[in-house]
């Protein structure tokens, strides 16, 4: 599914719509299961090391949420945050929605 920017808020939603995760521009991150709903994950700036979210997605499976802040892209679990994979940028990703 898609991706929404919206007043610095950051939206997406897995591709089979099981979960979705918000974050918004001053880096804190929150992920839910949309069936219940049930909050699975709750990260402040602090906790997982960003301070500016300006990209969010699931990846094809489901099963990372890639996380584009600070001028790095990680890949993280949804449920613990624990990052999986991280790549850094020179300069903040750009985001297009198509």
């Amino acid at each position: 599914m898609g991706v929404v920017v919206h007043y610095g808020m950051v939206v997406a939603v897995s591709p089979d719509g099981a979960r979705a995760a918000a974050a918004s521009a001053l880096g804190r991150i929150v992920t839910w299961e949309t069936e219940g709903p049930r909050v699975l994950c709750f990260e402040s700036p602090r906790q997982h090391g960003m301070t500016h979210v300006t990209g969010l997605r699931f990846t094809d499976d489901g099963a990372l949420l890639v996380v584009d802040a600070d001028e790095r892209v990680d890949e993280r679990d949804p449920v613990t945050m624990e990052v999986r994979s991280t790549l850094a940028l020179a300069q903040p990703a750009r985001w297009t929605v198509s």
